[in-house]
């Protein structure tokens, strides 16, 4: 995936900032690879100089390790003397940080700090350096901002801007550079998997998107500088989302995904302000009831919100299953019942609450996924119904039993758990999808209703997750499909809920309900290949 560069043209020494970690790492190493001498700066010494020793004797080249703070007026003059021996046709201005938060409650003065490391240190570095390619008459210069800067970015608005800032110097320069054969790209990275992302609180296993490897992210800012490309966005898919994302959209994406991150970040946690207002669900001391508790998602929701000291109940038709949870969670309580079936439905009500009357929160958990070819003639009109009665009937019954024993309480919540395919049908389970439609939005219209009420309503709405659901698919049908593990899809529910976040999509059922919106038909095709293979196999 390394892009081999041309030392004639852009040799033999470069300059990459920011060169300790991340990014500004893998630039190094891609450019040595290519036989170019790297000259290092950050602020971190011994890292620098770790990365020296290692590229010069992977790929017998030369190295500079210079420790500076770009963010430092007047550091542009030490970089000029230290560097004013050497030949530099490639200059990587990469140095930047990242201050997430809300922009009233960071200090002035770290604003300041960002904007001369982001905006005056780009500034300086193309000045000097450029005016010395100009008279090679031929060499490059990446500048390093980020996607979707010019829309704005809540939570790091001082750095959007200044990454906006950027994207304007380098597309101007792009221009005015080119008559005089020098290269100018700007590098606009989404979220590339850094170290950045823990200062964000993100945890690339629960994010909408994987992040892109900084492997690949490299090798195709240095592919379009040798194209004299003036701006690249690394990866096809942030591509796509960028031209088909409006802007509005886009910065509500990132708002929810960053506030999220900072619920979680150790950093904000250990503020005196920790909690924040907004952080008002208890999942402490409660009595919950979770249908198909004993398996998949609704065994793992078991384990976690058990552990958070609650009495968990669980329901399910499986007898065994039950036992085994029992025996997993001895504290818990089973009850044996069907949410196809509203006698079942009575009786539970009946039992539950006689015996447990503080019961406060109902998770409709249960649910049933098959592959259904609406060809075969096989089967009965009944069956064919059989994920409504489970999926949809149950948890609109369910709520309706036990709705007015939850408005009694002080503190209450109903979650139901659709699904990522509620926003984008997968056409192999139809009766599946639809029913997770309906339950989407049932549970919005419930929401509406309940709102004058104690009672809280939220969504789950889980991506591919590892249970035992997906056993029954053929394997061709999942290649391609990002199957995020049980524990930390729940991991990212009960965060939700913790936060009031009553549409909780985790993972990729972020990213499907953002192409319904922008780019429906084709996601519905990327969806629709199972299909495609099933007919060409009747056929």
């Amino acid at each position: 995936m390394k892009a081999a560069l041309d030392k004639g043209q852009f040799g033999p020494w470069a300059l990459v900032t920011g060169a300790s970690s991340g990014i500004g790492k893998e630039f190094a190493r891609q450019i040595a690879a290519s036989g170019i001498n790297v000259v290092l700066v950050a602020r971190r010494d011994t890292l620098l100089t770790e990365l020296g020793r290692a590229i010069s004797q992977e790929f017998n080249v030369q190295y500079r390790a210079l420790t500076m703070d770009l963010s430092q007026e007047g550091f542009i003059a030490g970089l000029a003397d230290a560097t004013h021996d050497i030949d530099i046709g490639l200059v990587i201005s990469n140095a930047g940080t990242a201050n997430p938060g809300e922009f009233l409650k960071l200090d002035r003065q770290l604003h300041r700090t960002t904007l001369r490391i982001s905006t005056m240190a780009h500034l300086d570095i193309t000045h000097h350096f450029g005016a010395k390619l100009a008279k090679r008459h031929r060499g490059g210069i990446i500048l390093a901002g980020a996607m979707g800067a010019e829309a704005g970015v809540p939570y790091m608005a001082n750095d959007g801007a200044a990454k906006a800032y950027v994207h304007s110097l380098g597309e101007a320069l792009h221009y005015e550079f080119k008559p005089l054969g020098v290269y100018v790209t700007v590098l606009a990275a989404g979220f590339t998997n850094t170290a950045v992302l823990d200062k964000f609180g993100l945890d690339p296993k629960t994010m909408p998107m994987k992040p892109m490897s900084v492997e690949q992210c490299v090798s195709e800012a240095l592919s379009s500088l040798r194209r004299n490309r003036s701006k690249v966005i690394p990866g096809r898919l942030n591509r796509i989302l960028n031209a088909l994302v409006p802007a509005s959209l886009a910065r509500k994406i990132e708002a929810d995904l960053i506030d999220k991150g900072l619920l979680s970040s150790p950093h904000l946690r250990s503020r005196a302000d920790w909690p924040p207002k907004y952080l008002i669900m208890k999942l402490t001391s409660n009595t919950i009831l979770i249908t198909g508790g004993a398996s998949g998602i609704g065994y793992e929701l078991t384990k976690q919100l058990a552990a958070l000291g609650n009495t968990i109940l669980i329901t399910g038709r499986d007898q065994a299953k039950m036992d085994r949870a029992k025996a997993a969670f001895p504290k818990i309580h089973s009850f044996r019942s069907d949410v196809s079936d509203p006698k079942a439905i009575a009786t539970l009500y009946e039992e539950v609450t006689k015996q447990f009357p503080e019961l406060n929160i109902l998770i409709n958990n249960a649910g049933i996924m098959r592959e259904i070819n609406i060809h075969d003639k096989a089967g009965s009109l009944e069956d064919i119904t059989r994920e409504i009665e489970i999926n949809l009937s149950g948890p609109i019954r369910m709520v309706k039993q036990f709705l007015p024993h939850l408005k009694t309480k002080s503190e209450a919540a109903i979650m139901n758990v659709s699904s990522g395919l509620a926003f984008v049908p997968l056409p192999i389970s139809p009766v599946y999808c639809a029913t997770k439609a309906g339950l989407h939005s049932f549970t919005e219209s419930l929401r509406v209703q309940l709102k004058n009420t104690k009672v809280k309503v939220f969504e789950l709405a889980p991506p591919a997750t590892q249970t035992e659901l997906l056993g029954d698919f053929n394997p061709e049908d999942m290649k391609g499909v990002s199957i995020m593990k049980v524990e930390d899809m729940v991991k990212v529910a009960v965060k939700g809920m913790q936060t009031d976040r009553f549409e909780i999509r985790p993972g990729q059922a972020n990213q499907l309900k953002m192409m319904s919106r922008v780019a429906p038909g084709f996601i519905l095709k990327q969806m629709s290949r199972s299909v495609d293979r099933m007919l060409r196999t009747q056929n």
